[in-house]
């Protein structure tokens, strides 16, 4: 597990205008699935991650099909070609014994205005 402590979300969240995004997705390409998910509606939340300073991912797998490394590095890549080239994205990642062989992503984006 890769932890996200209270202190993380505070820094994202503190005095900013937050916008979140969560998707779910089992299978193959469950890690593209979940962020294509996590990101839709578009507009807002692509505008928004495009002007951010922070980002925060929270990956949530079951323990059937443990995150890999190349669908955290997916995840990753795909926030990072739509995120402000200055951001700063923070991610964690925890085992959820319900989730069997899905994934989870909560995208949390903290913006100074929307």
């Amino acid at each position: 597990e890769i932890n996200i402590d209270f202190k993380d979300i505070q820094s994202v969240l503190s005095g900013k205008v937050t916008l979140a995004g969560m998707g779910t997705a089992q299978g193959v390409n469950r890690a593209a699935e979940a962020i294509r998910q996590a990101l839709s509606p578009p507009s807002m939340l692509l505008n928004a991650i495009a002007e951010a300073k922070e980002i925060l991912l929270i990956i949530q797998s079951g323990p059937e099909a443990d995150l890999e490394m190349a669908e955290l590095t997916s995840i990753t890549e795909i926030i990072c070609e739509k995120a402000n080239k200055k951001a700063e994205v923070l991610f964690g990642h925890l085992t959820v014994a319900n989730l069997g062989t899905s994934l989870k992503i909560l995208v949390l984006v903290a913006t100074d205005e929307y």
